[in-house]
């Protein structure tokens, strides 16, 4: 009988030696691995928006900023961080801003960009996979996916500006001395943003006056003036204690002889 190499690799003997060897356990252990791996890294994920969404919604509330719940929502806070930013530019620098509303347009141009694109990106990609050829309209589909993806990461980056100007306000409006600090560590290490956000939630110290943006400051009130003081009243004379005596009549002369 010939010799036939492929029976090297077949056979029982091949999957005798590969139990033997631990091959399964070895995959049920890496597979463990990434497994703990993913529930530690999503554990961390929700601790740090917890701790985030909890020190921007102490801020907000103490400051009376509307829609304070929107701490917890996401794209919502991202709208609330620029609200934050825009109460301490009109309490502190004396201007207004608008960071809120055009961080919340831009996550959400964002969005829409990111989701249309991909969605145009995955049709062309199914298209050349199955030997079409980008040709006519296949190829204009995939100039626009193309151009929708620059644009989103365009305007990602002016988002991501904004996010850091906003964090750098809420920094200074909290605890000034460390603002600069936290706002260079805040871009090199994103990571620790909530951990900045949450120690910032119970100060103040940046902020001048009331905080809360609903009291309007009141004019100090003008002193009473004082009442002129009015002349003491002229006291009747005393009437005397006795009556004055009646007058006599002086006693006649004796004439004499």
């Amino acid at each position: 009988m010939a010799f036939n190499p492929s029976s090297v690799f077949s056979g029982p003997e091949i999957h005798g030696s590969f139990s033997a060897s631990g091959g399964g356990g070895t995959f049920a252990a890496v597979f463990l691995l990434l497994s703990l791996f993913y529930v530690l890294y999503f554990g961390f994920a929700i601790a740090c928006y917890i701790l985030q969404s909890m020190g921007m919604y102490r801020i907000a509330k103490r400051r009376g900023l509307r829609l304070y719940g929107m701490a917890w929502v996401p794209v919502g806070n991202i709208w609330l961080l620029g609200s934050i930013a825009d109460h301490y530019n009109r309490k502190v620098k004396g201007k207004n801003s608008h960071y809120g509303v055009w961080m919340l347009v831009l996550a959400l141009v964002v969005f829409v960009f990111a989701w249309v694109g991909g969605i145009l990106l995955s049709v062309t990609a199914i298209f050349t996979r199955h030997g079409a050829e980008l040709s006519g309209s296949m190829f204009g589909v995939a100039v626009a996916a193309m151009i929708l993806l620059f644009l989103t990461a365009a305007l990602a980056i002016v988002l991501a500006v904004q996010e850091y100007i906003s964090y750098h306000k809420l920094y200074a409006s909290s605890r000034p001395k460390q603002a600069t600090l936290f706002t260079v560590l805040s871009v090199l290490f994103a990571v620790t943003i909530p951990f900045f956000v949450f120690a910032c939630g119970n100060r103040d110290d940046g902020m001048p006056g009331p905080v809360d943006s609903t009291v309007e400051p009141t004019a100090a009130e003008p002193e009473p003036k004082a009442e002129p003081e009015t002349p003491p009243a002229l006291e009747a004379p005393a009437e005397p204690d006795s009556e004055p005596a009646e007058p006599t009549e002086p006693a006649p002369e004796e004439e004499t002889p």
